[in-house]
């Protein structure tokens, strides 16, 4: 087992999200994705294990940010 922590900041969606919008998460796709319903944003775990955080836009936003590898 292992962790994997991504400040919500970095992750497309949800970098303006309020606690309560956060704590509502679905998992589907057998696990393999994450859902936020009150926000309408998804994220594919596969994507995120490689830092991909978001579309092509997002991630250069973050790389001029110095933020994402």
């Amino acid at each position: 087992g292992g962790r994997l922590a991504i400040p919500r900041e970095q992750l497309q969606g949800l970098e303006g999200a309020t606690e309560a919008q956060l704590a509502e998460i679905q998992l589907w796709g057998g696990g393999i994705s994450v859902s936020w319903p009150q926000l309408d944003v998804d994220h594919y775990l596969p994507h995120l294990l490689e830092r991909r955080y978001g579309d092509a836009r997002w991630m250069a936003a973050l790389q001029l940010r110095g933020v994402a590898a």
